[in-house]
């Protein structure tokens, strides 16, 4: 089941997303307007396919439930909503997923040809990504890609990091030559 936790990520991807979008909407205007939209579309997606939602009032008409043949109707329907999860669970989380990771994949390739961010940033962000995305039509084991996802969601957690200390210096005007020189402190 989604966790709280994914969806404060979720949020800050948006938010990520959009002062991104600002940093390299000069460098190219439609492929990070075509990177936003995928990245709104898949977030919306996930939410859309959350099961969290149904459950909530699934569990206040249990409270309120008066009967004990009630109850028993609607824990019945929170298990059914669980079983749906567990068998449809890969269809619309998995094309959110995939939908941001070619958004993200399309922003670390304008991030290689623009000056905003450095090369490491837009590598590390284009690897990681595009393990996140898989090996679509390859039949590799369950352990193969599970080690690959694990190490593309390592490898965008230091993107991130990497976007939000870019992000910070363009807020305070230092340029990317600024922030390379050595500090005396």
């Amino acid at each position: 089941m989604q966790t709280r936790e994914h969806h404060q990520a979720l949020l800050a991807q948006a938010i990520g997303v959009v002062m991104t979008g600002f940093a390299l909407c000069r460098a190219s205007p439609f492929l990070m307007a075509l990177a936003t939209i995928l990245a709104f579309v898949g977030i919306a997606l996930y939410f859309a396919s959350n099961t969290a939602f149904s459950m909530i009032s699934l569990s206040d008409h249990y409270a309120a439930a008066t009967t004990d043949a009630q109850r028993v109707q609607f824990l019945a329907a929170g298990q059914a909503a669980l079983t749906g999860l567990a068998a449809t669970q890969g269809t619309g989380l998995q094309v959110a997923f995939t939908l941001n990771a070619i958004a993200g994949v399309i922003i670390s390739a304008v991030m290689l040809r623009s000056t905003v961010f450095s090369k490491v940033t837009a590598s590390v962000g284009l690897v990681g990504n595009v393990l996140e995305i898989g090996l679509p039509g390859v039949s590799v084991p369950f352990a193969v890609e599970f080690a690959l996802v694990g190490i593309g969601g390592v490898l965008l957690v230091i993107w991130y990091i990497l976007i939000a200390r870019r992000l910070f210096m363009l807020a305070q005007g230092i340029s990317k030559e600024e922030a390379n020189q050595p500090t005396l402190a």
